[in-house]
């Protein structure tokens, strides 16, 4: 007898055997699909998942290169504008010396032209007399004067005559005397004049000239110099 024929003979409910492993067999195929698709799904949605973790991660690496960048940018920004500053602070900080260097010697020259305009200035003028005594005469061709101080320097130097000349105050042009003598018998030729004159302007500065020469002969008188 044929297997077939046998199976026939082999019912199960009334439904021959057959049929039922048929039945079974699609039933674990189904299953099987089922299960395939299940587990592909979880595959899938794990993949997935990691897509989105990965541009998650992308998109964040992105938002913070931008940052990073934006930070970056703006250090540059940042240091050019200080790098700017510091040149502008240097070239003020040059331009204050300078103006005050150009100012200091404006100063020192406004007070060097004002010290010309008021100094004064003993000028020799003329001399009459006998061959023992002589009256010299000097002028004063500056700004206001007063004298301090008449002073011998050297020795063998005729006897001077100063009256009340020590504190008289000379404006401009105006002149005043000296007389010589000589303190022997001899001719006022054998001596020499030697006198420092001290005297100060109207702002307190104090100058000295020398007059010197000899006392029958040509008198010089030096130029002012202030003392310190």
């Amino acid at each position: 007898m044929m297997l077939s024929e046998v199976n026939e003979y082999l019912l199960f409910g009334n439904i021959p055997i057959t049929e039922w492993i048929q039945a079974f067999g699609a039933l674990i195929a189904i299953i099987a699909a089922i299960v395939g698709f299940l587990h592909l799904s979880q595959r899938n949605n794990e993949t997935q998942s990691q897509i989105n973790s990965l541009t998650n991660l992308a998109t964040q690496s992105e938002i913070q290169s931008e940052q990073l960048t934006a930070q970056v940018e703006q250090m540059i920004e940042g240091n050019k504008i200080q790098t700017e500053y510091l040149e502008i602070l240097q070239k003020s900080l040059l331009i204050n010396q300078l103006d005050s260097e150009a100012k200091e010697k404006q100063r020192l020259l406004d007070k060097k032209r004002r010290k010309f305009e008021i100094r004064p200035k003993i000028i020799y003028a003329g001399a009459a007399g006998g061959p023992r005594a002589m009256n010299y005469t000097f002028k004063n061709m500056g700004g206001f004067a007063k004298i301090k101080n008449f002073e011998k320097l050297k020795e063998n130097t005729c006897r001077v005559k100063l009256g009340n000349l020590v504190g008289k105050e000379l404006q401009k042009n105006v002149r005043f005397e000296l007389g010589f003598e000589s303190p022997t018998d001899s001719h006022l030729s054998n001596f020499n004049v030697s006198i420092k004159l001290t005297y100060s302007d109207i702002e307190e500065n104090e100058y000295s000239q020398i007059i010197e020469g000899n006392a029958r002969g040509t008198i010089k008188v030096t130029e002012p110099v202030e003392n310190n």
